[in-house]
């Protein structure tokens, strides 16, 4: 007969089994020092020749290709120079964001 304690590790292995995205792992002093010792060695490289790559700037142009679009369908539904407003907008944007990933 199985003790309530060997019955919860049983458990939790057999839960770690079918989910295979997870690990079980028990958090001693130990692991948590050397965890926060990895992120802090992330986030704080020290003469390293590492290149790191920086967060792009934020932008407009996703909402307008998006305006843009909706005022094309919203114009095949009403006027065509609805229609034909969206379209421009449509290429502003994409043409705005092309350039935007192509600046140095």
């Amino acid at each position: 007969m199985m003790s309530e304690q060997e019955e919860k590790q049983n458990d939790a292995r057999v839960d770690a089994e079918r989910d295979s995205r997870s690990t079980a792992m028990s958090m001693t002093e130990p692991a948590v020092e050397n965890a926060s010792a990895t992120v802090i060695a992330r986030k704080s490289p020290s003469g390293s020749d590492e290149t790191v790559a920086e967060d792009p700037q934020p932008t407009y142009v996703p909402a307008a290709l998006a305006m843009g679009i909706m005022m094309l369908l919203w114009g095949i539904l009403t006027n065509w120079i609805m229609s034909a407003a969206g379209a421009l907008v449509m290429v502003w944007a994409v043409t705005g964001w092309v350039r935007e990933m192509h600046e140095p």
